[in-house]
């Protein structure tokens, strides 16, 4: 988890940004976007407690991240996902993003593989 290792690079504006949902000073939700070159960032941390899955709530941190990219002009994003994670899966497709690769990361401990997925910026909600 480099980002969380030097969060102000990822995350300090104007690089980016960390979004903390809370429910009685608990943290229950979050999602991350980083600028990483020209017009282009990236989703990270896209976490729920799961009595929040189903409910929007990961939609509405995504479209959070999302207004944050028209914001700065930010015309392409993209995320890395692992592949385990089905139901954001669903939820990406849903949003318009496209599975567009996969990767094996080296040197994990769990042997992790990932999906990429990506979309404009600018388009419609579906």
């Amino acid at each position: 988890m480099p980002d969380l290792h030097d969060f102000e690079r990822h995350y300090q504006p104007p690089r980016g940004e960390l979004y903390v949902l809370r429910h009685h000073e608990v943290v229950v939700g979050s999602v991350g976007v980083e600028l990483i070159g020209v017009g282009t960032a990236e989703l990270h941390r896209l976490y729920l407690d799961s009595h929040l899955r189903g409910r929007g709530t990961g939609r509405a941190l995504v479209e959070a991240a999302l207004d944050w990219c028209r914001a700065r002009a930010v015309t392409h994003v993209v995320l890395w996902s692992d592949t385990r994670f089905d139901r954001a899966h669903r939820l990406y497709e849903r949003m318009g993003f496209r599975q567009t690769g996969h990767r094996a990361l080296p040197g994990d401990i769990n042997q992790s593989e990932e999906y990429r997925f990506e979309r404009p910026v600018s388009m419609a909600p579906p």
